[in-house]
């Protein structure tokens, strides 16, 4: 069923403003509660690729002229060569990246990103390199130069709305950069509680959208943002969750006869790490099975993969492979990806059948959390890394600075494979335990359900001074540029 955008609320002030929402993700069920709250302070344009579907909220849908063929893979090249020359952002993901991510290209290209990276991040270099988004812009201002700019008589106001980070949204980059050009404000979207620490956020725009203070303090922290406006307004993503099943849902009740069951979602969409972290599962479960013979393993699969990455998992007794139902939808519509999507009433089915949720570094643990789940963070000492799978792991989420925070910072850990065995004797004390901790992350990250939520009519109200202050501020800069210049 679609559901229909609601009315701009005739309490708010009314205004000129128009929203332009950027997104070629229209399967993303996720950003429609952002889109509804945003319908209701102002008008909202969806800005996507030409020849795309209706958009499912029924909303004006505007297809921007984006790259194609060959002028697409020069601009994703360049969005990575952007990566290669900015600064470096004051978090471990960014200056261990070569570590981190770099899984693929010959020795010859890993030593020379590593060697670029070691003279990053030398402490004097952030002084002298500029931003990425300084950088990643430089050749879409320059090809506006001898553009003459349109005429600012309009009849309203633009803002345009976007995933603050950069290489998601790089075939939008002209008409992003050529809204900037022609008076509109810009504000970045932080989408999610890890994106605060990418290096490759848009840090010149005019305004942020965070989901709490404290991932704002994440955001300033890791960047020098050209900005310190920003509106918190909640994990808005899982804001849908529990459309079909009732809010604070109770935790499954075990039946003692039955064996028990432990839940885990895929974290990595690489095939290299989606391999290390097979194995790892794997000996999980086979510590978990000497202690309780019938125990079991319902494991989600990540939906972009392919399912013979996991072959190691179907043939270890005691694991159950819960793939996403339906054929694979092309997400972007450009091939970029194929992907299963899973909707909330597979989730919630699937954590319903979990007596306990082992979580790793993914943000389906939010939505354990959200559904009522005890929850377990695994995370391996060094001592206890015994495998070369366990030490690629876990030294990946050594240098995460998000599952630092806010999972390892949060979550009861187990540091061992006996360790997860030990903990879920001990049932009872888990669940307390989780219980705590499940409260204190809905707390950081404003969760549905954090007690420090702002009621909806001061969130719109906030947002609705918010996006008209910016739209005012930027068309009078707009106005004294232009005065100059002549």
């Amino acid at each position: 069923m679609v559901t229909p955008a609601r009315a701009v609320d005739s309490s708010l002030p009314r205004s000129n403003l128009v929203i332009y929402y950027v997104t070629d993700d229209l399967h993303n069920t996720r950003e429609y509660n952002e889109i509804q709250l945003l319908c209701q302070i102002a008008r909202v344009v969806i800005v996507t690729q030409p020849g795309s579907p209706p958009h499912p909220l029924r909303l004006r849908q505007v297809g921007a002229s984006v790259p194609r063929g060959w002028r697409a893979s020069v601009l994703q090249f360049w969005a990575r060569v952007s990566f290669l020359l900015c600064r470096v952002g004051q978090g471990k993901i960014d200056m261990r990246f070569p570590d981190r991510n770099l899984f693929t290209g010959g020795p010859l290209f890993r030593r020379m990103v590593s060697f670029v990276w070691s003279l990053k991040s030398r402490p004097w270099m952030a002084r002298v390199l500029p931003t990425y988004s300084s950088v990643y812009f430089a050749p879409f201002r320059l090809s506006q130069l001898w553009r003459p700019a349109k005429a600012r008589g309009r009849r309203y106001q633009r803002v345009i709305v976007f995933d603050s980070v950069l290489n998601r949204v790089a075939h939008f980059a002209p008409f992003i950069e050529n809204q900037r050009r022609n008076g509109a404000a810009l504000v970045a979207n932080v989408k999610s509680w890890d994106n605060a620490f990418y290096a490759r956020i848009a840090t010149e725009a005019d305004g942020f959208l965070v989901w709490s203070p404290s991932t704002w303090n994440d955001l300033q922290q890791t960047h020098s943002l050209c900005s310190s406006r920003h509106v918190a307004w909640g994990a808005r993503a899982f804001f849908d969750f529990h459309a079909v099943g009732p809010a604070g849902s109770p935790p499954r009740v075990r039946n003692l006869e039955a064996p028990f069951t432990l839940g885990y979602a895929a974290t990595y969409a690489h095939p290299r790490m989606a391999h290390s972290e097979a194995h790892v599962i794997a000996d999980v479960v086979c510590q978990l099975r000497l202690r309780w013979p019938e125990a079991r393993l319902l494991f989600r699969p990540y939906p972009s993969l392919d399912p013979t990455v996991y072959d190691l998992l179907r043939a270890t007794p005691g694991i159950e492979l819960h793939y996403i139902e339906g054929a694979p939808q092309d997400r972007f519509g450009d091939g970029r990806e194929l992907i299963r999507f899973g909707g909330i009433a597979e989730k919630q089915a699937f954590l319903a059948k979990c007596d306990v949720y082992l979580s790793l570094a993914t943000s389906f643990t939010i939505e354990a959390a959200l559904a009522g789940c005890t929850i377990l963070q695994l995370a391996l000492d060094p001592a206890h890394r015994e495998s070369q799978e366990d030490q690629d792991l876990f030294r990946w989420i050594d240098i995460s600075d998000h599952v630092q925070t806010y999972f390892m910072g949060e979550l009861p850990l187990a540091c061992s494979h006996a360790d997860v065995v030990e903990q879920l004797s001990q049932l009872e004390d888990l669940k307390a335990r989780s219980k705590a901790s499940v409260r204190r992350l809905t707390e950081r990250l404003r969760l549905p359900g954090a007690p420090q939520q702002p009621a909806q009519t001061a969130l719109l109200r906030q947002l609705s001074q918010f996006f008209a202050e910016l739209a005012t501020t930027t068309a009078r800069s707009d106005e004294l540029a232009q005065r100059t210049s002549v």
